[in-house]
């Protein structure tokens, strides 16, 4: 076989393969788009966020705490946004002076922009989602069926194990939730 022929053949092949992995592709998903709050300036409520610092300085996810933003009140606690290089997480620190106990989790962001970010802390479970999501559906294990009400992406549910469901523009999703 010709060489120049050979060349063809593997260049046509390349071009062939190239667009098969550029029609399958999954599209980049950016926190920014799912949560809005993170496009705003930071506040000095943000930029008072000592332990988050700490927090991402500790961590291996790529956490930019520069980013993060302070979502509400709840409680005894302050709610974090988080996000970090292919994740995205929920924060809580006390509001209470002289305890600085800041707890975090995250997930991956492909997941956190359909269903949010949940994490066990202080007695509830503490939960964002995305911009689209006005309530939060849950049902305990024990089949008691209930209403989450989602302020400024955020909401706190007692402590248990709930399948949860969220109804926004691009559906419903169902999901378990602290189990």
């Amino acid at each position: 076989m010709p060489a120049c022929l050979l060349a063809v053949l593997v260049t046509a092949l390349v071009a062939v393969l190239a667009h098969d992995d550029a029609a399958t592709a999954q599209p980049t998903v950016s926190p920014s788009d799912a949560f809005s709050v993170l496009n705003r300036a930071p506040n000095a409520e943000d930029a008072a966020n000592f332990e988050v610092q700490d927090a991402a300085g500790q961590s291996s996810q790529g956490l930019h705490a520069d980013q993060a933003r302070v979502l509400r009140t709840a409680g005894r606690n302050r709610l974090w946004l988080i996000p970090g290089e292919g994740v995205v997480c929920v924060g809580a620190q006390p509001v209470v002076k002289g305890q600085v106990r800041f707890a975090m989790v995250c997930e991956q962001t492909t997941t956190a922009v359909q269903q949010g970010v949940a994490m066990e802390y202080d007695g509830s479970i503490i939960g964002v989602v995305p911009d689209e999501v006005q309530q939060l559906e849950v049902t305990s294990n024990d089949g008691k069926a209930s209403q989450a009400s989602v302020a400024r992406n955020a909401y706190v549910l007692a402590p248990g194990k709930y399948d949860a469901r969220i109804t926004s523009s691009k559906g419903v999703r169902a999901f378990g939730l602290n189990k």
